[in-house]
């Protein structure tokens, strides 16, 4: 899913006055949330939160027994018509399986990673009618346990998360969000805008907070950290082109760095957790937390950390490749170029991170 942001449209329109219902006052989005709508598009947002809670109520009231059958059908045809993203997940996973993969054996985990996607939306639909601690009580944890989150926020200098586009990521999430934990969820916007805001609706239905993946957004997840608190960040694809370069998977590439700059700065542990797709419903698991070293030379210790990122990345990935939601090429055949406004191999700059200190 290419990403649409550009964030120099984006600091264009911090520039102007707000209008009613953004970033989160008015007609936002749900409590928590803070992202920017386009001008002169406002009517856009409330359809589409109309438009989520019809399809929402629709789902809910399709016998459970189908649910899945139908979205299985769905991923079918989106696999089948979806050229672009077909091709791109097939590479994805030819890249995580290797070169002793057969063409059936790809061809059907990238089928599967379609139906995978169509359950995790599936799934989400059903979010804002469940009942409150429901999802938790829903998913197991396989590996590792939730004293491993709290052993990382006893020291007082919070958590990141660590995850990826793994199982039903958005349902990770909501457990630890039913569990008390206070999150700050750093997502990019990769569709257009009228199905993001149905997504982030749904999302942040249970008052979840979200940001948007701007400096403001990223600004906002390093208070929260500072205060003790979690971010979450998504760290399996570099949706600005502006990441690290580094093996991944055996091949060359781009990586978000923002986790591991947040976590140098601010002293906190990075915590990875996956969700995963199991024969009972849905799981995730925890893995222990490490820290990122702080001496006198900042690359050093970025590269040491992104080292660490990617080690675990491979490690959740490997373990079920379809179920890699990934629908763009991690490795694309020719370097892209990064997103105007963005600082290449940092994100957030040292600037960024100074300003959000109380």
């Amino acid at each position: 899913m290419a990403t649409t942001t550009r964030l120099a449209e984006l600091e264009a329109s911090r520039n102007r006055t707000p209008t009613p219902g953004e970033n989160g006052k008015g007609g936002g989005s749900g409590k928590g949330t803070r992202f920017q709508r386009e001008e002169r598009r406002e009517y856009r947002y409330p359809m589409s939160v109309a438009c989520a809670k019809i399809v929402s109520c629709f789902t809910r009231l399709t016998p459970p027994a189908f649910r899945y059958r139908i979205a299985d059908r769905g991923g079918d045809l989106y696999y089948r018509f979806a050229h672009v993203y077909r091709d791109n997940v097939r590479a994805n996973i030819s890249q995580v399986l290797g070169p002793a993969a057969s063409e059936d054996e790809l061809d059907d985990a990238t089928r599967k990673v379609f139906r995978a996607s169509a359950r995790n939306f599936t799934d989400l639909l059903l979010v804002p009618h469940k009942q409150d601690g429901q999802i938790s009580r829903e998913t197991i944890v396989t590996r590792g346990s939730f004293r491993l989150i709290d052993d990382a926020l006893s020291d007082g200098k919070g958590a990141i998360i660590l995850t990826g586009h793994l199982g039903a990521f958005d349902l990770m999430g909501q457990v630890l969000h039913e569990r008390g934990y206070k999150l700050t969820v750093v997502t990019a916007r990769t569709t257009g805008r009228f199905l993001f805001d149905a997504v982030t609706y749904l999302r942040n239905v249970r008052g979840m907070e979200l940001v948007e993946a701007n400096p403001s957004g990223v600004r906002k997840a390093i208070q929260a950290v500072r205060r003790g608190e979690c971010a979450v960040l998504v760290s399996d694809r570099d949706f600005f082109q502006s990441g690290r370069r580094m093996k991944f998977f055996g091949r060359e590439t781009t990586l978000p760095p923002g986790v591991v700059r947040i976590a140098r700065e601010a002293g906190a542990t990075i915590v990875p957790v996956f969700g995963e797709r199991v024969p009972s419903g849905h799981s995730i698991s925890i893995e222990p937390g490490f820290k990122v070293p702080k001496t006198d030379d900042i690359d050093d210790d970025i590269a040491a950390g992104m080292v660490q990122v990617a080690r675990v990345l491979e490690r959740a990935i490997s373990l079920s490749p379809d179920q890699w939601v990934m629908f763009q090429r991690v490795w694309p055949p020719e370097p892209a170029d990064p997103i105007p406004g963005v600082q290449v191999g940092s994100l957030p700059s040292p600037g960024l991170l100074e300003s959000a200190a109380f």
